[in-house]
């Protein structure tokens, strides 16, 4: 189509063109997701054989350098969503440190329980991904309400328990009970954990055709429910070995 109007005129194809190729696209999102999960990886994978082969506590300091530094800079990524190409596999190294050391000291406890974990996030990531595509689990503001209500509720219980931990107090008990109430409360973590996910991809859909950095802030995001989910299930298969 021909048009007169010199403001459109022939280079219009090219301008769109170009405001294409510096939007947010889903795969974008997705290969950015498996940087970010390679760039974990780097660092996870010594620190899980380092903790097989030496004593566990040697890696309190790379916990601790992990925890502290991710969360750090996961408040940077999301008070400042355009750091996030820069900060987001910086976050991802550290976090590897944590899930490394963490699997590693597991590991040495409960031989196996390292891959049991990867497969059941693993699961639970595409189970999600299935329900979200078909339908199965609806997107609605009442679900978000739900799981966000839900979120704050166990962040509290975690700080709580950490203080009273702090202060030499007996934490929240069903926390680290590996009977069957501590078993159901991991559970039911680990279930919500899952739902959020939900909430990651409607997140993801709705940002197409934003700036092209917040496919890291949607890798990014990704990254923190799938980090969050690993760890609860390495808790649950604790308490279940532990029986």
């Amino acid at each position: 189509m021909k048009t007169s109007n010199p403001a459109i005129g022939e280079n219009i194809e090219s301008k769109f063109s170009l405001v294409a190729s510096n939007a947010l696209t889903v795969q974008g999102v997705v290969m950015k997701t498996l940087f970010l999960t390679i760039c974990l990886l780097v660092t996870a994978v010594p620190c899980w054989i380092k903790a097989l082969k030496g004593n566990p506590g040697d890696l309190n300091g790379l916990l601790l350098i992990g925890c502290l530094g991710g969360l750090f800079i996961a408040f940077v990524i999301i008070f400042s969503p355009t750091m996030a190409p820069i900060l987001s596999p910086i976050y991802a190294l550290l976090e590897g440190l944590v899930l490394g050391a963490l699997s590693g000291i597991m590991e040495a406890k409960y031989p196996g329980i390292s891959i049991q974990a990867i497969v059941i996030t693993l699961c639970c990531l595409f189970g999600m991904l299935f329900c979200y595509q078909t339908g199965i689990i609806k997107y609605s503001e009442s679900f978000a309400k739900f799981i966000l209500v839900a979120l704050a509720g166990i962040l509290l219980i975690y700080v709580v328990d950490i203080m009273l931990v702090l202060f030499n107090v007996p934490g929240i008990i069903f926390i680290h009970d590996t009977g069957p109430l501590g078993i159901c409360f991991s559970i039911g973590i680990v279930t919500i954990a899952s739902l959020s996910l939900i909430i990651d991809f409607e997140n993801i859909v709705q940002l197409r055709g934003a700036p092209k950095y917040m496919e890291w802030y949607g890798a990014f995001s990704l990254m923190v429910s799938l980090v969050w989910l690993y760890i609860e299930v390495l808790r649950l298969l604790s308490k279940i070995r532990q029986k």
